[in-house]
């Protein structure tokens, strides 16, 4: 009896972790997805906004009006996800993008850009953490 308890309860321990490392992977997955678009969002703004772009440094959240990307000034970390939907009940997932100089290049040549998500989700370690860097340059004149 004894023997078949611990059996039981490293069985149920086993499969916790298993499903906690399965959320695990699966919210990382949402934020490399929310990096990616970011980055994409922001090569869009670059493309359409060619001569205003690169005067732009700083904290900067993204938006979709129909089919425009939108970026707007933002010194905080803003939502990924909509209040109420089910990915944000699950994971409260935070995006912050930064357009800063690169070292050596004009300002008006080309720009670094950070795009850095935080998560907590329920029930696993706190303030897990995705970084992507790119630089962008000028690539017509």
């Amino acid at each position: 009896m004894g023997i078949l308890s611990v059996i039981l309860g490293g069985i149920i321990i086993l499969l916790i972790n298993i499903t906690g490392y399965g959320i695990s992977s699966e919210t990382r997955s949402m934020a490399i997805n929310s990096a990616q678009e970011a980055l994409d969002a922001i090569k869009t703004i670059r493309d359409n906004e060619y001569c205003d772009f690169f005067s732009n440094n700083g904290n900067y959240t993204i938006s979709k009006s129909g089919d425009i990307w939108i970026m707007t000034s933002s010194s905080q970390w803003v939502d990924v996800f909509p209040s109420g939907s089910n990915e944000a009940n699950a994971t409260q997932m935070q995006r912050n993008i930064n357009i800063s100089d690169i070292q050596g290049v004009s300002p008006s040549e080309g720009k670094r850009v950070t795009v850095t998500l935080k998560w907590t989700t329920k029930g696993l370690p706190p303030n897990q953490t995705y970084t992507t860097i790119t630089e962008l340059y000028k690539w017509k004149y």
